[in-house]
């Protein structure tokens, strides 16, 4: 019996030895995940007018100025029209990549009567921004009328890592000092870009 408690007592030491040196291995695994970059503007305007909620938008797709005579200035709400609505544009500008970016204006031709040559200058067709405080960092570059160009005018100059957890917003308006034209109908194309 003795011999059995012993040779018991050997077999429960070599298992408990045994679990004091437990056995482990590790695994390490690269992680990557992507950010994909967004760089995105958008030309919105009112719903329902400059009266309206100004975070109740709807993109714009046209300007109207409307119909006016000989000497008269159409700028600013309530005459411009965009796409129905009363007031001028909201550009919506959104990056996450950290730079400084901005806004830029033009037109591709001075206003041109429809099934003619006559054009009213692009002297008299004028732009101008501003911001609402939380809704822009940076610096808008023209407050005050600025008459529009076939070449880009900054309107808008963000700050570094503008744009990224929200959306930066500029308000624009348009105005036309009519001149000594002939009856019709004056069209052109406003273009808006995005740089950074």
């Amino acid at each position: 019996m003795k011999k059995l408690v012993l040779a018991l007592a050997t077999v429960l030491m070599v298992s408990a030895a045994g679990s004091a040196f437990a056995l482990s291995q590790t695994s390490t695994l690269p992680t990557t995940l992507t950010v994909n970059q967004t760089f995105t503007l958008t030309v919105a305007t009112w719903k329902g007018g400059v009266a309206a909620d100004r975070y109740d938008l709807v993109n714009a797709t046209s300007i109207n100025f409307g119909s006016f005579n000989i000497g008269q200035f159409t700028g600013g709400a309530p005459n411009v029209m965009v796409d129905g609505n009363q007031g001028g544009l909201i550009l919506k500008g959104s990056t996450n990549n950290g730079l400084p970016w901005t806004l830029q204006i033009r037109d591709d031709a001075a206003l041109t009567r429809q099934g003619g040559v006559e054009t009213i200058p692009n002297s008299n067709f004028v732009f101008w921004g501003w911001k609402v405080a939380g809704e822009a960092n940076g610096t808008v570059n023209f407050t005050t009328a600025q008459a529009i160009s076939t070449t880009n005018q900054s309107i808008y100059t963000s700050t570094a890592g503008e744009g990224v957890t929200a959306d930066t917003r500029i308000h624009v308006q348009f105005g036309v000092n009519v001149p000594a034209v002939r009856a019709g109908v004056y069209t052109n194309n406003v273009i808006i870009t995005m740089t950074e």
